[in-house]
């Protein structure tokens, strides 16, 4: 019995590990995909509030287990804004993957969703002054160093702290979630103090 207990351990990790190194693979095609215009938006108009506090849902058995609060808020109870339901998905996961990855144990993550005006490249490359939607990701977790902000959405980048070893990640992830958010023509920017935690902000623009 101990045996055979050992044995489904090993395939149960030996599983886990390969559905992560297909999530990478994923992403990875992603990524390419996205180099060479071949993804485009697929967008319809949603409720971005219970969209994201649904999807939050499949995050809660993971934060129970990690003793990690996960709060959410809205400023109101309907934001409709355009949004290509899978990539948005997509985007949600890794915010909450990352974000769950650097908070400790005890600590928390909260999401917020509010309207906001922010200025972005119009569809022209003209720089305007747009109403949209904010979406707020923050973490209690280790946070970032001010000199490594700057590069947060580089391929392949690396800003855990590498003697955590649980605390690493490929970064791939964050590349893909800004290349998703730029094809919503929105933008995404992270504040960070270190020790304090972190908070990631994307934004959608309103209309078509």
């Amino acid at each position: 019995k101990p045996y055979a207990d050992n044995n489904k351990s090993k395939l149960g990790s030996m599983h886990r590990s390969a559905l992560r190194l297909q999530g990478l693979i994923n992403e990875l095609l992603d990524l390419s995909k996205l180099e060479f215009k071949k993804i485009s938006l697929t967008a319809s108009e949603e409720n971005i509030v219970k969209v994201t506090q649904d999807y939050m849902q499949s995050f809660e058995s993971l934060a129970d287990q990690r003793k990690i609060r996960l709060g959410f808020q809205a400023q109101a109870a309907e934001l409709m804004v355009f949004l290509d339901l899978e990539k948005y998905r997509k985007i949600l996961a890794n915010l909450l993957s990352n974000a769950m990855k650097f908070t400790e144990e005890g600590g928390e993550i909260n999401v917020s969703v509010s309207t906001k005006s922010s200025t972005i490249h119009d569809r022209t490359g003209e720089v305007a002054i747009v109403d949209g939607v904010e979406l707020r990701v923050s973490d209690s977790g280790i946070g970032i160093a001010s000199e490594k902000l700057p590069h947060i959405f580089d391929r392949f980048y690396q800003a855990g702290d590498k003697s955590r070893t649980h605390q690493t990640g490929t970064g791939i992830g964050l590349a893909l979630t800004k290349e998703l958010v730029d094809l919503h023509y929105g933008n995404i920017i992270v504040e960070s103090v270190q020790g304090e935690g972190s908070s990631f902000i994307a934004f959608f623009p309103g209309g078509k």
